[in-house]
């Protein structure tokens, strides 16, 4: 039998002490093949635990890239390899949405062209009809800059659609703009 509240030794934990990682092992010190106390240790494991993040990262990274570009091979204009582009980063980064913009025949404003995945109803409302100005709302800013815009908090974003997206549970955005010459 023995007490069922007692850990087989040795045992293994990992402890966060709030500055590091620790792993802890408790070991049996035996005499005469009786227990007669116990030998802690422990070692850092923060670094063995950022390589294997980091490890892991770099696969995820290969991943998106590989399914990116097997991807691209069936794109024949480039509106199909932007829609290929946004749907293998949609699905890598495990977005709801992506939506391909383009400007518009007036050249001061930009509309949505196509989507990805399955939007909700008011979303798909709110940006129906919708036309962002340049510089203005998260496209209009990305199209202004040139670069990446990320939208960590939809609900405060300067964004006419920011009401469809509470109400679509819609939480962050990243818009990049793709330039084809």
């Amino acid at each position: 039998g023995g007490d069922p509240r007692r850990h087989e030794l040795p045992y293994t934990f990992e402890v966060d002490n709030g500055q590091d990682l620790l792993e802890v092992t408790v070991s049996a010190i035996v005499e005469d093949g009786e227990r007669v106390g116990a030998l802690t240790t422990w070692q850092s494991i923060e670094d063995r635990k950022t390589t294997a993040r980091v490890i892991a990262d770099v696969a995820a990274d290969n991943q998106a890239v590989d399914l990116l570009l097997r991807s691209l091979e069936g794109a024949r204009t480039p509106v199909d390899a932007a829609m290929c582009a946004i749907e293998s980063l949609r699905s890598s980064l495990r977005f709801d949405l992506g939506a391909f913009w383009v400007l518009a025949d007036d050249g001061t404003t930009i509309v949505q062209a196509d989507e990805t995945g399955v939007p909700d109803e008011t979303w798909r409302t709110a940006t129906a009809d919708h036309r962002f100005r340049i510089g203005h709302g998260p496209v209009g800013q990305a199209w202004a800059a040139r670069d990446l815009v990320v939208v960590d908090d939809l609900a405060q974003a300067e964004c006419p659609r920011s009401a469809a997206a509470a109400v679509a549970g819609y939480r962050s955005a990243v818009c990049l703009p793709v330039i084809v010459a």
